[in-house]
C-alpha cells in the first residue's frame, strides 16, 4: 500500500520523539552516575547507540520523502518502522544502568487526579472507607505490556496456599494472611516518567480499581452481566455481534469467548472511566501509546486474550469527545481537527471481511457503553451516572477564554500553574484536566509541527551529515524545544498544589478589590513610566495588569504587593553541598569545576516538606515565581527581614536583574546564623524592588550571552561555559604550557 506524506511524516517524529525521551532520561542517569564516581562510561554505549538510530532515521526518511518509485518507498517504510520497534527493544536495556524515583511532579500528577475519584471499600463489615492507595515503580519499556496491576497478588495467593493447603482448616486461617493488600501497584515506563504528557494513560490503571466498586447492577457479577441484561442475549446466541465477534475469536484464541469479551469490554470500560476522570488529554494518550504498539500485519491489529482492538479503543473514545466538547469544539475549531484526528499509521485491518467484523464489534460495544455510562440517560442504577455527572465538572468543562490563555503561556514556554482574573489580579489554581489538553495542543500544533517540519524539509542535508555533526544538530536545534517544553508542563504541575494553599480568599470571579479601588485614584490613571525611580505599589500593580510585568503565580496580590516592593516565595527545588574533598576549584581545570557538581545534590521537595539548613551551609535555590521584566524595568532581589534576624541570607552580591529578563530567580541561601533553619518552599522569603530606566540597547532577553535566560529553577555557575574572560585566560595558559609563545589573540 502506498504511504501518504502524512503517514510518513508521523512515523518519523514518532521515531524523533522516542529518541529525544531516550536522550532525556540518559541525560538524568548521567547526571545521577557523575555525582557517584568519576567514571560516565556506563552510559557511553547507549548515546552510541542513539547516534546510529538518529543516522538511520534520517536515511531512510529521506529515501521516503524522494520522488522514487512505490517499491523502494514501501521498503524504507518497513526499515523505518523496524528502527521504530528496535528503539522500543533497546530501551528494555536500561535495567543495567542505576535509577533514581520518579519525579515528585509525576506524584503530584497522581496526587491530584487521585483527589477526585471515589473511596475504596476496605471489606469490613461496616463498611467503612479508605482510600485507593497505589505505588509507582519505574519501569524498563515492556515490549508486552506497558502497566500491571497488583503484580505480588498472585505470588501472595500462591503462597497462601503453600502454607495451608490439606494443613489447616481455612477458616482458622488468619485474618491478616487473608487480608487483601491495601494499595496497587503501578508501573510506568522509565523513559516517561519525564514526559507528563503520557501520565494521563495512568487514570486507566485507577478505573481498574474503581471496578471493584459497587457501581454495577446489585444482580450483576461481571460486566458481562451487564452486557447481557442490555443486549437480552448470550453471546452464544447466534446474531450480527456474534458472527463478528467469533472471526475475530478464531484469529486471537478460539477456546473461551466469554473469557475474551469480558477482558475486551473491562479494557473499554476503564478507557471510558479515564476519559471522564482525565478529559480529552486521555485521548491523546492513548492514541500515542497505541502508536508504540502497532504491527504491520492484519493478525496484530485484532486485539489479544487482554485488550482489544485498538480501533475500537480509540473510536470509542472519539465518539465519546464528540457528545460532550461539542461546544468547546466549536469554540476551539483547533481541538475538534485534533480529537477527530485518527493515527495515520493503519488501525484496520486490510482483509475486508476482518475489516468488517472490528467495525461491527465496535457498534455493538458503543450502543453498550452508552448505557452502561448513562451517556444517554438510559441507565436505570444512578450511581455510576452520579459519579460520572461529578467528573465531568472537573474534566469535560472549560472556560474558553482562559483555556486560550493557557495555551498561549505554553507556547511562550511560561509555566501555567494558575489561570489569572486579569480584573482582580486573583488566581485559581489550574486543574490537571485543564493543564494536560492546554499541553496536548501546544505541544500537537507547536513542538510537534516544529520538530517535525525541522526534519522533512531539511532531510536532505542531514543526511548528508556524518553521525557526529548529526547528533551536535540534533542535540542543539531539537532536544532543547522538547526538554523546555517537558519542563514547563511539569513546572505547571509542580506549583500548582501551592497556589491551592495560598490562593486570595475573595472568589476568582469576585469583583471590587484593592486593585480597583485604586483604579479610581487619578496618580493611578496617570500613572507613566518616564522618569528613572521606585516604583511603588500603584504601578506595579497597573504593570502587571496591563501584562507589561509577568509574575506566574502572583497567589496573593494585596499580601504580596507592598509599598514598593512584591514579595516573592521559596520555590522546591535546590541544590546541597558538601565539604570539598578535591581542593581548590580551578575554572580553568574541568575536572576541579566538574568536582563542584560532584559534590553537590538536588533535593527536589513534595509538597508541605522542608528543607533544613545548618549553620554556615550554603545552598541554591530558586523563586516559586517566573518573573517577565519588560525592557524598560530592572529589579533587585532582596531577603524579607524577618528571615533576615534569624540569619537566613538570600543572595551572595548577586541581586541586581536586567532589564528584560525571563526566568525564575536563583537563591543563593546562606545560614549565617546560630541555629538550623527548616524552610518550607511557599515562604515569602524574598522581596523584588522594580525600577524604571531608560530602554537599553540590548535588553537581558535579547542578548546572546545571556547566561540564565528562561530558567524554571536555579542554576549552577556558568562561569567556564560562558564568560569570554575565562575561556581566554584558560587558553592562554594551554598554549603557554605546550610552549607556545603567542599567548594572546
Amino acid at each position: 500500500m502506498k504511504k501518504t506524506h502524512l503517514e510518513i511524516k508521523e512515523l518519523i517524529f514518532h521515531c524523533i520523539e522516542r529518541l529525544l525521551m531516550t536522550k532525556t532520561h540518559l541525560d538524568e542517569v548521567n547526571n545521577y552516575i557523575l555525582r557517584r564516581t568519576s567514571e560516565d562510561h556506563q552510559t557511553e554505549s547507549f548515546y552510541d547507540c542513539l547516534k546510529i538510530f538518529l543516522k538511520g532515521v534520517v536515511h531512510y526518511a529521506s529515501i521516503c520523502k524522494m520522488p522514487r518509485d512505490a517499491k523502494h518507498r514501501e521498503i524504507a517504510f518497513k526499515k523505518l518502522y523496524g528502527l521504530f520497534e528496535s528503539i522500543r527493544k533497546f530501551q528494555d536495556q536500561f535495567n543495567i544502568l542505576p535509577k533514581e524515583d520518579a519525579p515528585k511532579e509525576l506524584h503530584r500528577f497522581l496526587r491530584n487526579f487521585s483527589e477526585q475519584i471515589p473511596q475504596k471499600r476496605d471489606g469490613t463489615a461496616k463498611k467503612e472507607k479508605s482510600k485507593i492507595e497505589y505505588v509507582l515503580y519505574l519501569w524498563e519499556q515492556n515490549s508486552s505490556t506497558i502497566f500491571e496491576i497488583t503484580p505480588l497478588k498472585a505470588f501472595e495467593k500462591n503462597l497462601l496456599s503453600q502454607f495451608y493447603k490439606d494443613e489447616i482448616e481455612d477458616d482458622v486461617v488468619p485474618e491478616t494472611a487473608k487480608k487483601e493488600t491495601p494499595y496497587f501497584h503501578m508501573l510506568i515506563p522509565r523513559i516517561e516518567s519525564k514526559a507528563p504528557l503520557y501520565w494521563p494513560t495512568l487514570a486507566h490503571e485507577f478505573a481498574h480499581q474503581i471496578m471493584e466498586l459497587d457501581f454495577f447492577e446489585k444482580t450483576s457479577k461481571s460486566i458481562v452481566d451487564d452486557w447481557i441484561k442490555f443486549f437480552k442475549k448470550s453471546i452464544t446466541d447466534s446474531g450480527p455481534f456474534k458472527t463478528s465477534f467469533k472471526k475475530l475469536t478464531n484469529v486471537i484464541n478460539p477456546s473461551d469467548e466469554t473469557r475474551l469479551l469480558e477482558s475486551w469490554l473491562t479494557e473499554c470500560w476503564c478507557d471510558c472511566y479515564a476519559y471522564f476522570a482525565i478529559g480529552p488529554a486521555f485521548i491523546f494518550s492513548q492514541r500515542n501509546t497505541f502508536f508504540f504498539i502497532q504491527k504491520l500485519n492484519d493478525s496484530d491489529l485484532l486485539g489479544s486474550k487482554e485488550h482489544p482492538p485498538n480501533f475500537i479503543r480509540l473510536q470509542l473514545l472519539f465518539l465519546l469527545a464528540k457528545k460532550h466538547q461539542v461546544d468547546l469544539m466549536k469554540k476551539c475549531p483547533s481541538l475538534n481537527r485534533l480529537l477527530t484526528y485518527y493515527p495515520t499509521i493503519k488501525l484496520l485491518p486490510d482483509d475486508e471481511l476482518l475489516k468488517k467484523a472490528v467495525l461491527n464489534v465496535g457498534k455493538h460495544f458503543w450502543e453498550f457503553f452508552k448505557y452502561e455510562f448513562a451517556i444517554d440517560g438510559t441507565r436505570q442504577t444512578e450511581k455510576l451516572a452520579s459519579h460520572i455527572a461529578e467528573l465531568k465538572k472537573e474534566s469535560l468543562v472549560f472556560d474558553e477564554t482562559h483555556f486560550k490563555i493557557v495555551i498561549e503561556r505554553l507556547n511562550q514556554n511560561y509555566p501555567v500553574p494558575s489561570i489569572v482574573n486579569k480584573e482582580n489580579l486573583t488566581e485559581k489554581p489550574i486543574t490537571v484536566q485543564e493543564l494536560m489538553l492546554a499541553a496536548w495542543m501546544s505541544y500537537e500544533e507547536r513542538v510537534k509541527f516544529k520538530i517535525i517540519n525541522y526534519f522533512y524539509e531539511n532531510i536532505e542535508e542531514l543526511n548528508t551529515k556524518n553521525k557526529k555533526d548529526l547528533w551536535k544538530t540534533f542535540e542543539y536545534k531539537i532536544v532543547p524545544t522538547f526538554e523546555r517544553f517537558n519542563e514547563s508542563v511539569m513546572r505547571s504541575l509542580q506549583i500548582s498544589e501551592w497556589v491551592k494553599l495560598f490562593q486570595n480568599t475573595p472568589s476568582f470571579h469576585d469583583g471590587e478589590s484593592g486593585l480597583e479601588s485604586n483604579i479610581k485614584n487619578k496618580r493611578y490613571k496617570d500613572y507613566n513610566l518616564c522618569d528613572s525611580s521606585l516604583l511603588v505599589d500603584y504601578e506595579i500593580k497597573k504593570m502587571i495588569k496591563d501584562g507589561e510585568l509577568n509574575v506566574i503565580p502572583l497567589i496573593d496580590v494585596e499580601k504580596q504587593i507592598n509599598a514598593c516592593s512584591l514579595d516573592i516565595r521559596l520555590g522546591p527545588s535546590f541544590q546541597t553541598y558538601q565539604p570539598n574533598q578535591s581542593g581548590v576549584v580551578d575554572l580553568n581545570n574541568d575536572e576541579s569545576v566538574m568536582n563542584v557538581f560532584k559534590n553537590s545534590t538536588d533535593v527536589d521537595l513534595d509538597f508541605l516538606e522542608p528543607i533544613v539548613i545548618a549553620p554556615g551551609q550554603f545552598v541554591l535555590g530558586h523563586s516559586m515565581e517566573y518573573i517577565v521584566l519588560p525592557e524598560n524595568v530592572a529589579a533587585q532581589v532582596e531577603g524579607r527581614s524577618s528571615f533576615a534576624r534569624l540569619g537566613v541570607q538570600l543572595h551572595m552580591t548577586a541581586n541586581l536583574i536586567d532589564p528584560g529578563f525571563r526566568g525564575s530567580i536563583t537563591f543563593e541561601i546562606y545560614n549565617a546564623g546560630p541555629n538550623p533553619i527548616k524552610l518550607y518552599p511557599g515562604y515569602r522569603i524574598g522581596q523584588l524592588r522594580f525600577f524604571s530606566v531608560k530602554h537599553p540597547e540590548n535588553p537581558y532577553n535579547i542578548k546572546k550571552d545571556a547566561k540564565f535566560k528562561g530558567m524554571l529553577i536555579h542554576a549552577n555557575t556558568l562561569l567556564k561555559k560562558k564568560d569570554i574572560e575565562v575561556e581566554k585566560i584558560y587558553e592562554a595558559i594551554v598554549n603557554k604550557n605546550n610552549g607556545n609563545s603567542k599567548i594572546y589573540n
